[in-house]
């Protein structure tokens, strides 16, 4: 085998633990946006509970002359987020995000793992070249059951690893880790 068949097989391998990386990334945003909505509706619904029997306490204090209608709006706004959060299943949505990101970063180290080592002469090509086409049948059988992303959770993958280098570490950061 030649070096630049070699370098081929390799390059291969190094971009598919790219776009995995990416995917993996994509799914955890994914089920972080999941999670952050539906905080912020129970948060909303609780709080919309609150003020209105508020209200309905006024009303029936006569307190305020309108707190009745208020009371009613609310509880409405109320009654659509109960509807909304009954719906949309949003706690399954992040366990099957969460899910495909660990089956993701599962073929990820592996292929890392392949290219180290047949960079230490572990491994031949040929069993990078296997290794390689496990990692694409095994990442076929993901996307093929996988859930849907959005483009906002690949935009928030895309910024984590190149701007805040999320997936990275500095020599000093891993020395730290290994040394505990």
């Amino acid at each position: 085998m030649t070096l630049p068949d070699k370098n081929l097989v390799l390059k291969s391998m190094s971009e598919l633990c790219g776009r995995t990386l990416y995917s993996f990334k994509t799914h955890a945003k994914q089920a972080d946006i999941y999670r952050d909505r539906l905080d912020t509706l129970k948060v909303t619904e609780v709080i919309l509970i609150a003020l209105s029997a508020c209200g309905i306490l006024s009303s029936l204090t006569n307190l305020f002359a309108g707190a009745g209608y208020i009371a009613i709006v609310l509880n409405f706004f109320s009654l659509v987020i109960s509807i909304h959060l009954s719906s949309n299943s949003y706690d399954d949505l992040i366990r099957q995000h969460r899910a495909t990101a660990q089956e993701l970063w599962l073929i990820k180290e592996k292929v890392i793992n392949s290219i180290n080592d047949f960079k230490q002469d572990l491994i031949s090509v040929d069993d990078l070249r296997t290794n390689r086409d496990i990692s694409i049948e095994l990442l076929n059988k993901v996307y093929a059951s996988e859930p849907q992303t959005s483009s906002k959770a690949y935009e928030a993958a895309r910024k984590a690893l190149r701007m805040s280098e999320e997936h990275t570490f500095s020599e000093a950061e891993l020395d730290a880790l290994l040394s505990q």
